[in-house]
């Protein structure tokens, strides 16, 4: 069985994972989206990596910068 704390790092993997594939498909790299979105480096890399999970601010700029329309699922962790 999984736990509750295993379940969340299971629903919040998926969202870094789906941003930077979003990310290398438009040939852009981490810094540059993070500039574009005004984050720093570091905390990009904490949201592609699932240590942070991004603000609906931060989603909604993603997905104008690259253009697409990633799966919302409501920060398990708030």
């Amino acid at each position: 069985m999984v736990s509750t704390f295993d379940h969340m790092n299971v629903i919040t993997e998926g969202i870094g994972n789906e941003i930077r594939m979003a990310r290398q498909r438009r040939y852009m790299k981490q810094k540059d989206l993070a500039q574009i979105i005004n984050v720093s480096p570091s905390h990009m890399s904490a949201i592609e990596c699932n240590r942070k999970y991004p603000g609906k601010d931060i989603i909604a700029n993603i997905e104008k910068v690259l253009k697409c329309k990633l799966k919302l699922i409501d920060n398990p962790i708030i």
